[in-house]
């Protein structure tokens, strides 16, 4: 039977101020996990793009969950799933977050946009 596994990045794989930044017997145990007919991938919260260079020379990611779910690549980087919000919708989110001093973010065609601005209107493409 085929397994497949996703895991957590940031301070799960991949650990900030330490060396090496992804543990040896971590990457050992992901190639017997690969070599073995199964599928290992990665799942951050944060944008998919650059990732793949974290992970370059110790192993492949077949499958990359990226945004909190909502774009899903393959190893060769083509995106197989993308989810989208309506720029209408981030406005209305950015000016909630205004009016009750929170601060949010959203990732938009390879940009990284602070929800607690005023000056997003005109921002993100139709």
């Amino acid at each position: 039977m085929k397994k497949m596994f996703a895991s957590d990045f940031d301070n799960t794989l991949y650990f900030h101020g330490i060396e090496p930044r992804i543990r040896r017997e971590t990457v050992g145990a992901i190639l017997r996990f690969q070599a073995a007919g199964h599928l290992f991938g990665l799942c951050p919260g944060r944008p998919v793009r650059g990732l793949e260079g974290y992970c370059a020379g110790l192993f492949c990611p077949d499958f990359i969950i990226g945004s909190s779910g909502a774009v899903i690549l393959d190893a060769g980087g083509r995106t197989l799933i993308e989810h989208t919000i309506l720029p209408d919708v981030i406005l209305e989110i950015a000016e909630m977050g205004i009016e009750r001093h929170f601060v949010g973010a959203v990732h938009l065609d390879g940009r990284f946009f602070m929800l607690n601005r005023e000056d997003l209107a005109g921002q993100f493409p139709d």
